[in-house]
């Protein structure tokens, strides 16, 4: 079973393409059904990932905000039949590079263990 440095290995990996996609511009994001369900898609499994984080871990790793991270589909996708795609698209360029800096550091961290 996969443990924790695993998972947060995946949500780097699904943060990264993520990011490649929003790269591409809100008008690319807004205007393309393909690459908003691939974000939809990608951030249902990192949300998935980090629910799967250990309570220790999470305890350890205090920079980074858990609970919202692990609400994700909730607080900032809603609806998965009609979401909000602006809100999304927020969410994209305000918080994920500042998540995914922290997952890094976290990362990086282990690294070094």
């Amino acid at each position: 079973m996969p443990g924790d440095r695993h998972r947060l290995m995946q949500m780097h990996q699904r943060m990264r393409l993520v990011e490649r996609m929003a790269g591409q511009g809100r008008a690319a994001f807004m205007g393309s059904e393909t690459v908003r369900d691939a974000v939809l898609w990608n951030l249902e499994l990192i949300c998935l990932a980090a629910r799967r984080i250990s309570q220790q871990q999470r305890r350890d790793w205090h920079g980074l905000d858990w609970d919202q991270l692990c609400a994700l589909t909730k607080t900032v996708i809603g609806d998965p039949w009609q979401p909000d795609h602006e809100r999304i698209w927020q969410w994209l360029e305000k918080d994920l590079p500042v998540v995914e800096r922290e997952v890094s550091h976290i990362l990086a961290a282990w690294q070094g263990r």
